[in-house]
């Protein structure tokens, strides 16, 4: 079996990492969505049935919890990849 680069396994550490946090944040906001305007979130916020304060708030909670999730799996990755291999990660 050949040597996977230090680069590659970054890739997929922090590739695993980021679909584990868009997963978690998906439920998050559903949830989120659902205690706050008591309903499912839209399917689809293009829908007449969509009222324009509901697809703009769509838009932007999901917008805002999908760069937070990406910003807490990098930095949780690259503390991980530190701690496990005292360096930063490759680029």
């Amino acid at each position: 079996m050949k040597h996977i680069s230090e680069r590659m396994q970054w890739s997929l550490v922090a590739g695993a990492a980021g679909v584990l946090a868009v997963l978690v944040a998906r439920r998050g906001l559903a949830d989120g969505w659902r205690w706050w305007w008591g309903d499912d979130p839209p399917e689809n916020p293009a829908t007449p049935d969509v009222t324009w304060p509901q697809a703009l708030a769509w838009a932007g909670a999901t917008g805002a919890a999908m760069a937070l999730a990406r910003l807490l799996a990098l930095r949780g990755s690259a503390a991980g990849w530190r701690l496990l291999k005292g360096t930063l990660p490759p680029l």
